[in-house]
């Protein structure tokens, strides 16, 4: 899974990349912490309860108490990750708007269906706890957004570009 997150967090950009890298490090230092203290506890589970050792005993305290401590980490990094998933998904629907009010065409149209489908992707894995591959999403969804916005003032550019050309013709053609 971890070579997995961070190939992911490489292919994000255009975003706090120190977040990510923090964020994969403590949620890792937690998950093996965890399945540590976890063993522990299994293994002491199998012995008789008078034959475990204080010192085990010692030891499953420390680790359960640098667990604690990297499940206090880890519920910090998320909020920032779901902050950062809240902000990048407000200017998408912002972008979407701009584009749903530019568009005019059916091609405009699926495009902006395209768009919502990524929105509702990256919502749908930042419901099941995927914060990397939600916000990768969202970013891609954003970008999307761009260009048909890009695309579509284009068009309306070259339109009225076009427009004025002919205007100009008329002027030329039929002056006062």
């Amino acid at each position: 899974m971890k070579s997995k997150i961070n190939k992911t967090i490489k292919t994000i950009t255009g975003v706090n990349q120190t977040l990510y890298d923090s964020y994969t490090s403590i949620e890792n230092n937690f998950y093996q912490l965890f399945s540590e203290y976890q063993d522990h506890l299994e293994r002491l589970d199998l012995k008789p309860k008078w034959k475990i050792k204080h010192e085990e005993m010692e030891m499953v305290d420390r680790i359960a108490s640098k667990t604690e401590s990297a499940l206090e980490s880890y519920t910090s990094i998320k909020s920032k990750m779901s902050r950062e998933f809240e902000t990048i998904l407000q200017k998408t629907m912002n972008k979407e708007l701009i584009a749903k009010s530019y568009t005019y065409t059916i091609e405009d149209e699926l495009s902006l269906d395209s768009g919502r489908t990524m929105i509702s992707d990256a919502k749908e894995l930042f419901i099941a706890d995927q914060l990397v591959l939600a916000i990768e999403k969202i970013i891609q969804a954003e970008n999307f957004f761009f260009q048909l916005i890009l695309k579509i003032r284009n068009r309306w550019l070259k339109m009225h570009g076009e427009r004025i050309k002919t205007l100009n013709q008329y002027k030329l053609n039929y002056p006062n």
